[in-house]
Formats: structure tokens, C-alpha cells, sequence
């Protein structure tokens, strides 16, 4: 269920993504927004917290664009490490929400064990007009099974 997969390269290994990282430091190259989703991408599927904070520094150091994919791999980063503190407080900053970023944060809340949150936010989704697709779908249903709310579930899906 991640919804920023698509932006690590296809049979690249993380390892390798993060390597490329610092070959283009060494080397001077500034990456861009890019770059940086399949970094943050690659600290998700490590679970390395630390050094996707040391990358959202970097970001907002050297000035990269910091457009809706970067913070969507922000959060999609943050959840996988277990942060969802931190997750929300990029979600609140965002001024546009896609349906990207509204089912990474219900995934996210979801597998933290905030089920009623990830609820929540659903609810808010659909107030704001951004129409769900099957992963949130899938999101909403692992809010409702791991938290018990049975009945929640049959509102959404009945």
C-alpha cells in the first residue's frame, strides 16, 4: 500500500538510490524535487527516520521545490518510520491536497493504529471534493478491521 512507489526507479535497490544521492553531492549536481521523492522514497522503505529528516533539511536549505509530490513522500516517509506527529504537521501545511496526499495520510493513520483519525480524514476528503480511488478504499478498510469498528466499515462500504 504505498502510494509513493512509483517514484523509486523500477529494480533499483534503495541502497543504490541513496548512493546516487551522494555521488551527485560529491559530484556538486543539485538534485531536484525529483530526486529527492525517490530519497525520501528510499528512507521509507528503510525505516530510516534520521536520515529523511536530515533530507527534508536539506530540502529546505537548498531551496528545492518543495511541491505536493515532495511532501507526499514526506508523509508517506514519516508514517513508514512511525512518525505520524510528524506526517500531520506536513499535511496541515499544505495548502493543495491531492488524492495522493489525502491516502497517504489514511494509509498512514491506518497502519499507526489511529484508526478513527484515518476515518476523520476520509470524511474529510470526501468534504473536499477529492474523490477516492481503490487504495484509499483499501485504507479505509484497514482503519476499520484493525481498530474493530465494524460498523463504521458497513457505513462506508454497504
Amino acid at each position: 500500500m504505498d502510494c509513493n512507489n512509483r517514484w523509486v526507479p523500477p529494480g533499483k535497490p534503495v541502497q543504490e538510490a541513496l548512493e546516487l544521492f551522494r555521488q551527485m553531492q560529491t559530484s556538486c549536481v543539485k538534485p531536484d524535487e525529483y530526486t529527492m521523492v525517490s530519497i525520501l522514497t528510499a528512507c521509507a522503505h528503510l525505516g530510516a527516520l534520521e536520515l529523511g529528516q536530515w533530507i527534508k533539511t536539506y530540502i529546505d536549505k537548498n531551496k528545492i521545490k518543495n511541491d505536493t509530490f515532495v511532501r507526499n513522500a514526506l508523509i508517506d516517509m514519516y508514517f513508514k518510520c512511525g512518525n505520524a506527529e510528524k506526517a500531520l504537521k506536513v499535511f496541515d501545511a499544505m495548502l493543495h491536497r491531492d488524492k495522493f496526499t489525502w491516502t497517504a495520510m489514511i494509509v498512514g493513520l491506518a497502519t499507526n493504529g489511529h484508526g478513527r483519525e484515518a476515518l476523520g480524514m476520509f470524511s474529510r476528503m470526501v468534504e473536499s471534493l477529492v474523490t477516492p480511488d481503490q487504495i484509499t478504499f483499501i485504507g479505509v478498510l484497514c482503519a476499520c478491521t484493525h481498530s474493530g469498528m465494524v460498523d463504521e466499515r458497513e457505513k462506508v462500504f454497504c
